[in-house]
């Protein structure tokens, strides 16, 4: 995306012999990196991503650089060759977005996985690369957990990515102890977070099939009598089904208000809070690369340093933003309380991310 260049590029009159310089300089810079992966050890698994798209097509009320993605899509070429060459994985971003957002824009010209700028992804932008990046990895189709039991038999089915143990019969329903092996995703439908985002995870849901390829947590209760039934979790009632319904099964990663969906929001918001705090140390590690890497003062963060950072910001946005956080990073001990933090976030994450046995019980009301 930055590599093909913006402005005083594709607003000029030579603009594409200006892209093919951008992308030439690009793809140059591009073979050193193949060939440090070559060195790498032969267990390293290395799979190149063809970058997001920049939206060309929308007609949302911003400029508009003809020619940018097309600019993308040769850099992206180059890194699939490199795939091809090497054995290595690969999986586009580029084209599949390009054909969703062909699709949306037909019953909505102004739609934009991004929509604020035309290059930077909203949250459903993301999910939809979060899906390709999954599928191509062949996870498709692997259920958070199934479970499928008999009341009237009193009989345990089958067991999906699950265990289901001490299940009882009783005159109103049944209930049985349920441990999954994983937590359902939470599709978060909020959309503020990160860069001024518009849309929600959410709204991916309806252009991916992700929640059917990905989110199924299945319950299905055969041999009810006929009836309507009440979903208790650890003796939270969740949700009312007719015995049909539960025949049929459910998918309870869509109850948004099971345990286990909350234990896995409490993973999504831990690791939000984890990527606030590394941006941060992004923006340190970014103005040192690029206001001091050619100077003296690198990682010196001293008063000259501090006195460089406002000058440049007076000029350059990119420094200006930058540099709210330059300023409180420069300080070790802010810096290294970050670092604190996202150890701390992360070991916390991998304390609460693992399923706990759950007591279900399906009473007639």
């Amino acid at each position: 995306m930055n590599d093909t260049g913006y402005f005083g590029v594709y607003d000029k009159e030579n603009a594409l012999s200006l892209s093919e310089e951008k992308v030439e300089r690009s793809l140059g810079y591009f073979s050193k990196i193949t060939d440090r992966l070559e060195e790498l050890p032969e267990n390293v698994e290395i799979v190149m991503i063809g970058g997001s798209p920049y939206d060309e097509t929308s007609t949302f009320n911003n400029g508009i650089l003809p020619g940018k993605n097309a600019a993308i899509r040769k850099v992206i070429a180059g890194q699939e060759a490199a795939a091809k060459n090497h054995n290595w994985g690969f999986v586009d971003f580029n084209a599949p977005m390009l054909d969703l957002a062909t699709v949306a824009q037909a019953s909505d010209p102004a739609y934009s996985f991004c929509p604020q700028d035309r290059i930077h992804p909203d949250k459903d932008g993301q999910m939809v690369m979060a899906y390709l990046f999954l599928k191509a990895q062949g996870l498709a189709g692997k259920k958070v957990a199934g479970i499928d039991v008999d009341a009237s038999k009193k009989k345990v089915i089958s067991a999906e990515n699950c265990k289901v143990s001490n299940l009882e019969k009783s005159k109103t329903g049944i209930a049985f102890d349920y441990l999954a092996n994983a937590l359902p995703y939470p599709c978060d439908s909020i959309s503020e977070h990160g860069w001024g985002n518009i849309h929600s995870q959410r709204d991916a849901l309806k252009m991916i099939p992700f929640t059917e390829e990905f989110n199924q947590e299945t319950l299905r209760v055969r041999g009810l009598a006929e009836g309507n039934y009440r979903l208790v979790i650890d003796g939270q009632p969740i949700a009312a089904f007719s015995s049909r319904d539960l025949d049929q099964g459910i998918n309870m990663a869509e109850l948004t208000n099971t345990p286990q969906y909350r234990q896995a929001s409490a993973v999504m918001y831990l690791n939000e809070e984890r990527f606030e705090n590394d941006k941060r140390l992004r923006e340190y590690v970014w103005m040192e690369y690029n206001m001091f890497r050619n100077t003296d003062q690198i990682f010196k963060d001293d008063w000259k340093s501090l006195e460089m950072v406002g000058k440049a910001a007076r000029k350059d946005p990119f420094v200006n933003y930058s540099s709210y956080w330059y300023k409180k990073s420069s300080i070790p001990e802010v810096r290294e309380t970050w670092e604190k933090m996202s150890s701390d976030l992360v070991d916390r994450i991998y304390s609460i991310n693992k399923p706990v046995t759950r007591r279900i019980t399906i009473e007639k009301i």
